[in-house]
C-alpha cells in the first residue's frame, strides 16, 4: 500500500511541471480566444488574413506572373495584397482560412501559441532551462497582446528565432534555415545574422547559404513581381519610417518598455532574491565559473536583439515600437531563466538546499498565472486595443451608411480601408491608381484611422456627416 501511494506520488511531483505548462498555456490560449470573441481582429491581423485568403485565389497568381500584381492592393477588388507585408504568415494562415473566419481565425490562433510552445520545449533541452520556466517566462499578457493579437508576425518569428538558437547552441548548419524562416515572418529578425558568426568557420558558411537558399524563392517572388529582389524589403522600411513621432523619440521608447518589462519583473525579483541569498547564504567559491557557449549565445541574442530595437527605435511610434520589442524581450527571457536555473544549482546552505529551482518556479508561477487572469477579467470591461478591432459596430454602420445613400457596391476611398474590406465594402488605400481620390467617394474617420496617409480634398464637391466619420463626393463621381 505505503509502496502504491509512493509511486502515485512520484508520478504526480514527475508530471506536476506539464501540468502546469498545460495550465499557463490554457489560460494564455483562453485570454486570446476571449480577445478574438469581444475585439475581433486589428488593422494588421486583418491584412494577413486578407493576404491569406489571395493566396487560395487564381486571381492572385494570374496578376503575379501578368505582371500586374505591384497594383494588386486595389486591383479589381479580387483580392488584397501589400507589398511591404513578409510572406510567412500568409502561407501559414492560408489553410486555415480556407476553414472560414470563424473556425479558421481561432484555430489558427491556437496553432500560433502551440508552435510557441513547442519551440519553448526544443529550446529547453539544448539550452538546459526547463520548459516550465521558459514558459512562464514567455505565456505573458505582453506577449500574446502585443506579439499575437496585433497581426501575429512577432510571435512567430520569435518562435523561429527560439528554435534557431537551439540549433545554434548545437552549432549545426540547419540553424541558417530556420534564421530564413523567422526573416520571412518578419524582417527585423534580419539583425540575428550577426549571431552566426559564433559558429566555427565551415559551419557557419554552411548555414550562411542554407539561409541564402531558404530566402531565394521570395527573393525571385519579388524579382517577378516587382523587377526587384528586395523591393518588398525596401517598401516595409520605408512604411515603417513613415509613422515616426521624431528620431529616437523618448517618450516612444519609454511608453513602449513601460508595456514590455512588467510581464518580466516577476523574474527579476526572483533573480534578485537568490542573488541576495546566495551573498548571505552561500560558501563563495575561490574559483570563478567560466562562461560557456550557452552564455555566450544568450548574451548575444540580447546583445543582437536590443541593437535591433534601438535602429528601430530611430523610426519608430507607439504604433510600432511596443511589439517590435520582441527583440528584446526573448533575450531578457532567456537570460532571465538561465540566471535562474544557473543561480539554483549554486551549493547553497539553505533548509531547502537543491529545491531551490522548483521554489524559485513556484514563486514565478503565482505572478504569471495572476497576470493571465488579470487580463482575462479586464478583457471584459476594457477592450485591451480600445475601438480598433474587427467587432467594432462602426465598420457595419458605414456598410449600411453607403447603401442607405444609394452607393451599395460603389468603390470609395478611405483611411480605414482594410477595416472596411474586411466589412464587405469596396475600400482603397488613399494612394489608389491613376486619380481614383478624385473620381471616387470618401469615406473619412474623423478619430480613427491612418492619418499618415493624407487624401486629396481639392475637388471635393460636398459632404455627409456621420457620428465617427463622413462621406466627401468630388466633382464628377463615380461608383466604379
Amino acid at each position: 500500500m505505503r509502496d502504491a501511494l509512493a509511486d502515485s506520488r512520484k508520478n504526480i511531483i514527475d508530471y506536476l511541471p506539464l501540468m502546469l505548462i498545460f495550465v499557463i498555456f490554457a489560460f494564455a490560449l483562453t485570454d486570446v480566444l476571449t480577445i478574438y470573441k469581444i475585439g475581433g481582429i486589428n488593422w494588421d491581423f486583418i491584412a494577413e488574413v486578407l493576404y491569406a485568403k489571395s493566396l487560395l485565389t487564381l486571381k492572385f497568381y494570374s496578376a503575379l506572373f501578368g505582371g500586374y500584381l505591384s497594383s494588386a492592393i486595389s486591383y479589381g477588388n479580387a483580392f488584397y495584397f501589400e507589398a511591404l507585408r513578409p510572406p510567412l504568415i500568409g502561407v501559414l494562415m492560408a489553410p486555415f482560412m480556407a476553414l472560414g473566419d470563424a473556425t479558421g481565425i481561432p484555430l489558427y490562433l491556437a496553432f500560433v501559441l502551440l508552435l510557441l510552445l513547442a519551440s519553448l520545449f526544443y529550446l529547453s533541452k539544448e539550452i538546459g532551462i526547463s520548459p516550465l520556466l521558459l514558459a512562464l517566462l514567455f505565456f505573458t499578457p505582453y506577449v500574446i497582446f502585443f506579439f499575437l493579437m496585433l497581426n501575429g508576425s512577432e510571435i512567430v518569428t520569435m518562435s523561429f528565432l527560439l528554435i534557431f538558437l537551439g540549433l545554434l547552441l548545437k552549432k549545426r548548419w540547419e540553424s541558417g534555415i530556420l534564421l530564413a524562416v523567422a526573416s520571412l515572418a518578419k524582417y527585423d529578425s534580419l539583425i540575428f545574422l550577426l549571431m552566426l558568426a559564433l559558429l566555427p568557420d565551415k559551419t557557419r558558411k554552411r548555414a550562411f547559404a542554407a539561409f541564402i537558399i531558404t530566402t531565394l524563392p521570395w527573393l525571385i517572388f519579388n524579382t517577378i513581381a516587382f523587377h526587384n529582389p528586395i523591393y518588398s524589403y525596401l517598401v516595409s522600411a520605408g512604411s515603417f519610417s513613415e509613422d515616426a513621432q521624431g528620431l529616437f523619440s523618448i517618450h516612444v521608447i519609454a511608453e513602449s518598455l513601460k508595456l514590455a518589462l512588467p510581464d518580466l519583473v516577476p523574474a527579476f525579483l526572483i533573480v534578485v532574491a537568490l542573488l541576495l541569498i546566495r551573498q548571505t547564504q552561500a560558501k563563495r567559491s575561490r574559483s570563478k565559473t567560466k562562461n560557456d557557449y550557452r552564455h555566450r549565445v544568450v548574451l548575444a541574442s540580447l546583445a543582437v536583439g536590443l541593437l535591433g530595437w534601438l535602429l528601430t527605435a530611430i523610426s519608430g511610434s507607439l504604433n510600432d515600437l511596443p511589439r517590435e520589442a520582441f527583440l528584446i524581450y526573448f533575450g531578457i527571457a532567456l537570460a532571465l531563466g538561465l540566471a535562474i536555473t544557473d543561480l539554483s544549482k549554486l551549493p547553497l546552505n539553505l533548509p531547502f538546499g537543491k529545491d531551490l529551482h522548483a521554489y524559485a518556479v513556484g514563486a514565478l508561477f503565482v505572478p504569471t498565472l495572476g497576470m493571465l487572469v488579470c487580463a482575462y477579467t479586464s478583457l471584459y470591461t476594457s477592450y485591451v486595443f480600445g475601438t480598433y478591432g474587427s467587432t467594432n459596430p462602426l465598420w457595419e454602420t458605414v456598410a449600411g451608411t453607403l447603401t442607405s445613400v444609394g452607393l451599395s457596391g460603389c468603390n470609395v476611398v478611405s483611411n480605414n480601408w482594410v477595416y472596411l474590406i474586411y466589412a464587405g465594402v469596396k475600400a482603397h488605400y488613399p494612394y489608389y491608381y491613376n486619380t481614383s481620390i478624385q473620381r471616387y467617394p470618401i469615406v473619412f474617420f474623423t478619430n480613427m484611422g491612418s492619418n499618415s496617409t493624407p487624401i486629396n480634398f481639392k475637388n471635393v464637391t460636398s459632404r455627409m456627416n456621420f457620428t465617427n466619420f463622413y462621406i466627401a463626393f468630388p466633382k464628377n463621381y463615380t461608383c466604379g
